[in-house]
């Protein structure tokens, strides 16, 4: 963290597919950078973000293993940062260093200084006849100097004149001053850095020598207060008085002049390792907050990986409350934003009349069916005598398909396009071999179904553990362990689920049709609804005791409702 003499605030332009730009802070080190396409052909949306955020953590790790910091060694830190930037990329960057009253400043590419000292405003581009070069400057500071490093673009928004304006106004006042100017020209490569610099307030005079002596002091002026009774006994010479207490000062002197070097090397390290891992959380912290609203996943991943750095580095501060109430502080907002990325809906879950679920409702009345799907006239179950299918609205059974040892243990069924599939889970073993899983895929005739194969015997898969299959273009079957396996013609597409904030724990149903455009796990073990993409990356869950012992249920995106069916009783979930 910057000084308390150190007022600042941040500019940040919206980001945009070919351009993008970030303010930022560690420490007494300030910059901004922007980055924009040159070439037409880079067309990666996620480019300039990642190589961004690449940059700056380079910038940081070079900046900080500096063992002495002055122009030259910050200028190589900075040019090892950018030696191998990307062909194509424009950037455009500032930035600053205080050391105590002496301001560094380092730009590269029209990286835009802007300095006010009382009514004199300088602004300066810091150009050389070489565009990637960097150029270096130093000078003293004095109280309420302001200092506004920027990118390239700020320079046609401030003007010397328009910067006089800004007179006796805080660095956040006037960066609401600027923002709507800058959102205004939608370029996405404007950032700036307000830094406004005040001088250190002297320090008190302690009223008490004695309260400021450290430990060690304290030890030898008691040592000196037991001897110094005897030694007013001794007759001495007015001379050998003097030369005494002269000895005894500049015992004094010495011991407490080592021990506030102790103690201010210690402070050295203390800050050092502060200076190490806070800024690095507080970027994390920064970072998920801007990626609230793209994407919570990776928001979230940045909120994690700085609630770690935060709470491995928590144990080290505890006898420095300066700095572990600044990590205290930056933990409580940390796990505030776990909360709001994390995707969990904590819902009530409400009984509703039966009527409102024909699907839910005909497995009350057929217990001794375990499988269900439907399509948008039929619903269709597996029970011992088959599959059988009833129209929604004449709600009459008819067997369709008889089980003539078509499958030994149905544990899965499914309708796409007219054609019915059943998962056996532990058909009979081929001759010569051993049980494999399989699909059956019932085709609709006109005398009926016509019975064949989803996969070819040696490429069928293992189902012993599937409990449950949906189907949209692609086959997704349900493991007890959580897995999922996707099928497209009969082959493994490979889906890894990611993001999710814990395993499943004993999912019973997986749904999805056509018109849905996620996936939906009942995970019964965690009472949840776990929402994911097609890809397989976790977008939200509800979460509601009745999903403990869910049997079923099934999902209208259109009406955000999810109906779940648990112990005879049809819930209604709001879904957001």
């Amino acid at each position: 963290m910057p000084d308390e003499n150190l007022a600042f605030a941040k500019i940040d332009s919206v980001p945009k597919s070919f351009s993008w730009s970030q303010a930022y802070n560690a420490g007494k080190l300030f910059a901004v950078l922007s980055l924009e396409k040159d070439i037409v052909n880079i067309e990666s949306p996620d480019l300039l973000n990642i190589l961004g955020k690449d940059t700056l953590s380079k910038l940081e790790e070079e900046f900080f293993t500096l063992d002495f910091k002055d122009l030259e060694s910050i200028k190589h830190a900075i040019s090892k940062t950018f030696e191998n930037i990307q062909k194509g990329i424009n950037y455009s960057f500032a930035a600053s260093f205080f050391v105590n009253n002496t301001l560094c400043l380092f730009t590269i590419n029209n990286g835009t200084v802007f300095i006010r000292r009382g009514s004199k405003v300088a602004k300066s581009f810091l150009q050389d006849e070489s565009p990637k070069s960097i150029i270096s400057s130093s000078g003293s500071l004095k109280n309420n100097d302001l200092i506004i490093l920027a990118t390239n673009p700020l320079s046609d928004i401030i003007t010397n004149k328009a910067f006089s304006s800004l007179d006796d106004l805080t660095p956040n006042e006037i960066a609401e001053e600027l923002m709507p100017k800058i959102q205004e020209k939608e370029d996405g490569k404007t950032a700036a850095i307000i830094i406004r610099y005040s001088e250190p307030k002297p320090q008190e005079t302690p009223k008490k020598i004695q309260d400021e002596v450290p430990k060690v002091g304290k030890s030898y002026i008691s040592l000196l207060k037991k001897y110094l009774p005897a030694i007013k006994n001794v007759r001495l010479s007015h001379k050998n008085k003097v030369a005494i207490t002269l000895a005894v000062i500049i015992l004094i002197v010495f011991v407490l002049s080592i021990s506030f070097a102790i103690k201010k090397q210690n402070s050295a390290k203390i800050q050092a390792a502060f200076n190490k891992t806070y800024p690095e959380a507080q970027k994390k912290y920064s970072e998920g907050n801007s990626l609230l609203g793209l994407n919570k996943n990776l928001a979230n991943q940045n909120f994690q990986e700085a609630k770690k750095i935060l709470e491995e580095a928590k144990p080290k501060f505890t006898k420095n409350p300066k700095e572990e109430k600044q990590i205290i502080d930056l933990l409580k907002k940390v796990n505030d934003a776990l909360v709001s990325s994390s995707g969990i809906n904590l819902v009530n879950a409400k009984t509703v009349d039966s009527k409102y679920s024909n699907f839910l409702l005909l497995q009350i009345q057929n217990p001794s069916a375990n499988q269900f799907t439907q399509d948008d006239h039929n619903i269709y179950f597996v029970d011992s005598n088959g599959v059988s299918s009833v129209e929604k609205a004449k709600e009459k059974i008819n067997v369709v398909i008889n089980n003539k040892e078509y499958w030994k243990e149905a544990e899965g069924i499914g309708i796409y396009l007219g054609n019915i599939y059943v998962l056996d889970k532990n058909p009979s073993p081929p001759t010569g071999g051993s049980g494999h899983g399989q699909i059956l895929k019932f085709v609709a005739t006109a005398n009926g179904y016509s019975k064949t194969n989803y996969f070819a015997q040696d490429l069928a898969p293992d189902f012993s553990q599937a409990t449950s299959i949906a189907i949209d273009s692609s086959i997704f079957v349900l493991l007890s362990d959580g897995t999922i396996e996707k099928f497209i013609r009969g082959k493994e597409d490979r889906f890894t689920v990611s993001s999710l904030d814990k395993p499943f724990s004993s999912p019973s149903r997986i749904f999805t049709n056509n018109d849905t455009n996620n996936l939906y796990i009942l995970d019964n073990g965690n009472s949840r609804i776990v929402v994911l993409n097609k890809e397989g990356i976790y977008q939200t869950q509800y979460q509601t005791g009745i999903l403990k012992n869910a049997k079923d249920f099934e999902v209208l995106e259109s009406s955000k409702k999810i109906f779940v069916l648990s112990e005879n009783k049809i819930y209604e979930i709001e879904m957001k």
